[in-house]
């Protein structure tokens, strides 16, 4: 993972998010709203999608509360979480959001499902497909 020079954001290459949906050791979390998830997103056992404006409230909620919600538990603030989102700008802002609350091993994949639609699109469902991962 690379460091964004002026800031404590984690960039994740695609070697490494390949590894982190294989690993299933570590959240996927999509920034993006529902429906813009729902025509396309990554095929992980761990993808999560909570929507940026959601996410304060979301990482406020006990731990049980988050785990009714989102059939995950809730990360330790020491746990690391990938983000996503459509292009990489949301996942920076999801980025500060999450290190205001405290959590500090947050990464991204810049470029977003764009990218890897563009380039690597076997990780990525489509509308029109059915994932593949229950």
């Amino acid at each position: 993972m690379t460091t964004d020079q002026g800031t404590k954001f984690s960039e994740i290459s695609f070697p490494e998010l390949q590894q982190i949906i294989q690993s299933n050791k570590m959240l996927v979390i999509d920034v993006r709203e529902p429906h813009e998830v729902a025509e396309a997103h990554v095929i992980a056992k761990t993808f999560l999608n909570i929507p940026l404006k959601e996410l304060e409230s979301s990482f406020s909620k006990t731990p049980e509360e988050f785990k009714q919600l989102y059939k995950f538990d809730k990360p330790d603030k020491s746990d690391e979480i990938a983000f996503i989102c459509r292009s990489g700008r949301q996942t920076k802002l999801a980025l500060a959001e999450m290190l205001r609350m405290g959590y500090s091993r947050s990464s991204h994949f810049d470029g977003g499902t764009m990218r890897l639609l563009r380039d690597h699109p076997e990780i990525v469902v489509k509308k029109e497909e059915k994932s593949p991962v229950s």
